[in-house]
This record gives structure tokens, C-alpha cells and sequence, in this order.
């Protein structure tokens, strides 16, 4: 790399303002952009968008998340070998008590949001493995998230082992 820029675009998020996007990488040399709601205002939706090797849209989709407003979103994306996109991670209540679940949704290579599942009671730590920005798909299929707590789950959402690493020195 000469640190030459080979394209650029232009996302526009209609979650109002963005205080977490990210980008993870796409099969074919491409990349995904998640835009997060996060901070104290409260957003019911989680933007995601395919763009190609060439930064063209192959699609976009905005989803909505259950249980009303969330304040915090912490997680990570990953895109299977099939092509499907899932979405990993936690969400705290704006509410009343304040609740907090583990959630993943799953995404089509066409861009059709194919399920969205909670997982937990509303108390996060006895409901799900923390947020991870390290997710890989497993040779047998299913999806890995986590370094120091694991969670595996397969390609339809079920929660299959968690594996929770302690270190001592």
C-alpha cells in the first residue's frame, strides 16, 4: 500500500445521530457498516449495509429493536461463508427498571432480515456472555463470539455452549 484512497461513499443513517458505526469485512474484498444507537437519547434501530469491493451498495437494512428505546449497544458483525450477516450483542433498557439482553439477528445474502432473537431475562450478566468484537464462523458452521467468555451459537440463533476463561497470575 501506497495509502492511495481506492473509492469512497457517502451513508446516510436514519437512527439520528451516530455515536457508533463500525466496519467489518465482507466476503469478495467488500465491507459491512454497522451504525449503532448509543448514548442517552434512546434509538429503537440498528442500521447495517453491504457495500462491494468496488464501495457500491449491495444492500442496506435498518432493524428495529424490540423492547422499546435502548441506550448502549455493544457487539460485533461477522458474515458467514454462505453469505449471511449476523448482528451479536447487548442492549440496556431507557426504562423503568433497566434492562439489559444479549440479542443476534440474521440477515440474508439479499439483504431480508431473516430473525431476531433476545436472549436472557433482562439481567445481563446471567443471560449472556459479554459483547465481543471477536466473532469467526466455525468449520462445522456455527458462529463463535467472545475471547475471554465464549458463546457459540448455530446458523438458526440457538445458543449452543458457553465457554468462560479464567486467568490466574
Amino acid at each position: 500500500g501506497s495509502g492511495a484512497v481506492l473509492w469512497c461513499t457517502h451513508i446516510l443513517s436514519d437512527v439520528g445521530p451516530t455515536f457508533l458505526s463500525r466496519l467489518y469485512p465482507s466476503q469478495g474484498g467488500g465491507c459491512i457498516f454497522v451504525d449503532y444507537p448509543s448514548g442517552s437519547l434512546g434509538y429503537e434501530k440498528i442500521n447495517v449495509v453491504l457495500l462491494d469491493a468496488s464501495g457500491n451498495l449491495a444492500w442496506g437494512r435498518s432493524v428495529e429493536m424490540t423492547n422499546g428505546n435502548w441506550t448502549t449497544w455493544s457487539g460485533t458483525t461477522i458474515q458467514s461463508s454462505t453469505g449471511d450477516v449476523y448482528v451479536q450483542g447487548d442492549q440496556s433498557s431507557t426504562g423503568a427498571p433497566s434492562l439489559s439482553y444479549g440479542f443476534m439477528f440474521k440477515i440474508a445474502p439479499t439483504g431480508d432480515l431473516r430473525w431476531y432473537k433476545l436472549y436472557g431475562s433482562g439481567s445481563l450478566p446471567n443471560s449472556f456472555a459479554h459483547a465481543s468484537t471477536h466473532a469467526r464462523e466455525l468449520p462445522s458452521g456455527d458462529l463463535r463470539f467472545g475471547t475471554r467468555s465464549v458463546d457459540v451459537y448455530d446458523t438458526s440463533g440457538t445458543h449452543l455452549s458457553r465457554i468462560i476463561r479464567t486467568f490466574s497470575g
